[in-house]
């Protein structure tokens, strides 16, 4: 049996609401946790909607928002929200890193089958405004896990799965993401641009699969009003 696979529930207690964060439409409504076994060493914290087994996290509030605050650990993590399924529509959501070098990746990762097989994409805060122009190259990234990652992207197709952003966003505060994702077509638009930050052909399977937060090695996170919004099938004659 795969380990990481989202098949073996058990409940933790949480004390926390999470329906000033959480803004899904009705198909993708939370509901209590779930939380499979691991050997990961990083001790998983369960909020109600979300469950995690490689971070830790907590609710905050912080300037009228409620955030969901990620720990950082060794190794990627992802918190998953509860019952999420999406293959194709929409995701938004706001998110604020931390302008130190090396130390803060943080994203979205969406068609999880498990906590290893997934597509993300996450953004480098501190190489947003860096006055060094491959650096800046290097703001947002697609990737696939876990056959198709972000240095193996790097190396054998530089500069396609990944880009600079423009406007360029302030590192250290919060920024938005719209994530628009149709069959293998994904396109990112990043604090309300009507021209995309990123357009990729994605790796992974169109399937459908769950949503999450995601963080890179080392990195924590900050997240806040996520908004799910699966496409609208279209009707056959």
């Amino acid at each position: 049996m795969n380990p990481h696979a989202f098949s073996a529930p058990c409940r933790l207690a949480a004390t926390v609401a999470l329906a000033a964060f959480l803004l899904p439409d009705p198909a993708t409504a939370p509901t209590p946790p779930a939380v499979t076994p691991s050997g990961h060493p990083v001790a998983a914290t369960t909020l109600v909607g979300w469950h995690s087994t490689t971070r830790s996290a907590t609710l905050v509030t912080d300037g009228g928002r409620t955030v969901l605050n990620v720990a950082a650990a060794p190794g990627e993590g992802v918190v998953w929200q509860d019952r999420s399924a999406l293959q194709d529509g929409t995701i938004e959501i706001d998110l604020r890193g931390r302008d130190v070098a090396g130390q803060s990746f943080l994203g979205v990762a969406f068609r999880g089958a498990d906590d290893r097989t997934y597509e993300a994409v996450f953004f480098r805060p501190f190489n947003f405004a860096t006055t060094d122009p491959e650096r800046r190259l290097h703001a947002v990234q697609y990737h696939s896990s876990p056959n198709n990652l972000w240095a193996r992207l790097r190396a054998e197709h530089p500069n396609q799965y990944e880009k600079a952003i423009v406007p360029v966003p302030f590192p250290n505060d919060w920024f938005h993401i719209r994530l628009v994702i149709e069959g293998r077509a994904l396109t990112v638009f990043v604090n309300g641009s009507t021209t995309p930050t990123l357009a990729v052909t994605t790796l992974g399977a169109p399937r459908g699969g769950a949503v999450g937060v995601w963080v890179g090695n080392g990195s924590g996170g900050e997240f806040a009003n996520l908004r799910i919004r699966p496409a609208t099938p279209t009707r056959q004659p």
